[in-house]
């Protein structure tokens, strides 16, 4: 919506009319219609902006000089280890618990395909994110001024390309939200279904509980969209949620160790309740308050793991 606003477009009923389309087709396809979507959503990501990457590079806005720059501490966002932990090291940390690209990943017919899908995808994604990478720091090297709600990307764009080329860029970022709306809406309706309707209830009746949950959450969205205003801000804590509580016991499942049910209700309720204390202002700290949750959560696995040994858990 905030991208849509940016650029002018600021009808509510172009904004529901797409939000209801994808809610829509994820309701009646679920995981199979979110993956057929995405194949023609990332063709045309892919497409536009190695497109628009290849044309500035042959009218010389990216250059040499651009690379070099991305090494430079001028092109680099000002902040200290509070600002670099909230908006790298949390969404790196989250990539370890999150569930709507292992879920594309995992529903693969064999792990050797999965496995393989796993680095190709993880492979592209770092050569791909060279480009919006390069273009915003060329955005900044050049002094442009940007605006409230205003995209870097698209104001340098519409500097040096057409109208069409604009809108090409912007049906791309498009596709890039829907792409990650969509496997959201199916992540999160998976998981109530999975976690709180038993499978003695029978196949269909589970599927129409998560037609359900999906087009619940699909209108929380809408709602939010009209409260929220960093959009930043909110994913940063949507995913320091799921980091300080989660993280540990599942880096223990995957490193390997001494499983223990205890440990990990531990480890769950201190890092949620931590994170949920300093983001309400009851405590305050000097350092991220999901760096203090994260430890928090790492003590309290360790305190779990020496009460399950003496109960003999």
């Amino acid at each position: 919506r905030k991208l849509l606003v940016g650029l002018g477009v600021e009808s509510d009923l172009l904004f529901l009319g797409f939000w209801a389309v994808l809610v829509g087709y994820t309701m009646y396809g679920g995981l199979p219609a979110v993956i057929a979507t995405d194949l023609l959503q990332i063709s045309l990501i892919l497409a536009v902006f190695l497109g628009l990457f290849g044309y500035l590079v042959w009218i010389g806005v990216l250059n040499w000089a651009t690379v070099s720059a991305l090494s430079s501490p001028a092109s680099m966002p000002d902040g200290g280890f509070s600002y670099w932990f909230s908006y790298l090291g949390i969404p790196v940390l989250f990539s370890f618990a999150e569930q709507d690209l292992a879920q594309r990943f995992f529903a693969a017919r064999s792990s050797a395909i999965a496995t393989a899908a796993s680095w190709a995808s993880a492979g592209g994604l770092l050569l791909f994110a060279a480009i919006p990478a390069l273009i915003g720091v060329q955005a900044r090297l050049s002094g442009l001024v940007v605006g409230e709600g205003q995209s870097p990307l698209l104001m340098l764009v519409a500097q040096h390309i057409g109208p069409v080329g604009q809108a090409l860029v912007m049906c791309a970022l498009v596709a890039a939200i829907a792409s990650t709306a969509d496997s959201l809406l199916c992540a999160v309706s998976s998981n109530i279904v999975q976690d709180f309707v038993p499978q003695s209830r029978g196949s269909a009746f589970r599927v129409r509980c998560a037609e359900i949950a999906t087009l619940v959450v699909g209108a929380a969205g809408i709602i939010g969209s009209y409260c929220a205003t960093n959009i930043l801000g909110v994913m940063t804590q949507s995913y320091e949620l799921l980091v300080s509580g989660v993280l540990i016991p599942v880096l223990v499942c995957i490193v390997g160790g001494r499983l223990s049910r205890i440990a990990a209700l531990c480890s769950v309720m201190t890092g949620f309740c931590v994170y949920s204390f300093i983001w309400s202002g009851v405590v305050t700290v000097a350092l991220p308050g999901s760096f203090v949750a994260l430890v928090a959560s790492a003590a309290a696995y360790v305190v779990g793991l020496l009460i399950s040994l003496m109960l003999n858990d």
